[in-house]
């Protein structure tokens, strides 16, 4: 239900400014590392008042 629950699901504060999340060219969260083939990119929902060029970004992930 937004970015900021998934940020306090995954205890996610800025204690991880410029950090890199990366080890070994995959993507670290807590104990599982994630390869980046795993990570799928979709634009946004609902953000088609920020006009063609934001809203049409892919700024929506998940996994595959």
């Amino acid at each position: 239900n937004g970015p900021g629950r998934v940020a306090r699901a995954l205890r996610v504060t800025k204690h991880l400014n410029n950090k890199n999340l990366f080890s070994n060219g995959k993507l670290a969260l807590g104990r599982k590392l994630i390869t980046p083939q795993k990570i799928i990119r979709t634009p946004r929902i609902g953000v088609d008042y920020a006009g063609p060029n934001w809203g049409k970004k892919k700024y929506r992930f998940y996994l595959s």
